[in-house]
């Protein structure tokens, strides 16, 4: 093994454990930042902006670029659809009520229901009713909320 074999990057990142890693870890943590930057009232709270806010989009965009990989055209489509229908929904309702605030909240809310959703296409693509792929999906949701609630205990 050469002396510098850990500047090698790999090719190829396995994707699974890497989404696993940022929606069971890493957004947690984003949201616990944010709940204590409402708390110390750094942020208002329902803040446009917020690093939760920011992160899940983030994942959204991550999320949407792992389907569209899987070479899966209905999961994309359907993703796209609805995403089509929420920004127009929230175009509708906004050229009504001329409320810019409304707007960027219904877009917030709108790309949390599009990210639980292209999660579950993603996820569910993925396991395509393998047993071994299963179990460890269920060992990862155990882990989410073993770290979730270690999260709420450490904070009271």
């Amino acid at each position: 093994m050469p002396a510098n074999s850990f500047l090698v990057i790999p090719k190829k990142i396995a994707m699974i454990p890497l989404f696993f890693f940022l929606v069971i870890y890493c957004l947690p943590l984003v949201d616990n930042l944010t709940g204590a930057l409402f708390k110390l009232k750094i942020m208002p709270e329902g803040f446009i902006g917020s690093p939760s806010q920011l992160a899940r989009f983030g994942l959204f965009t991550l999320v949407i670029w792992l389907v569209n990989q899987t070479k899966q055209d209905k999961p994309l489509r359907i993703i796209l659809l609805t995403s089509c229908y929420l920004l127009l929904v929230e175009l509708t309702i906004a050229c009504l009520h001329l409320n810019l605030k409304a707007f960027l909240s219904g877009i917030v809310f709108s790309t949390k229901i599009l990210f639980a959703l292209s999660c579950y296409y993603y996820i569910a693509n993925w396991l395509d009713f393998d047993k071994k792929k299963t179990v460890y999906v269920i060992k990862k949701i155990i882990n989410y909320g073993t770290f979730v609630a270690t999260l709420i205990k450490a904070r009271r």
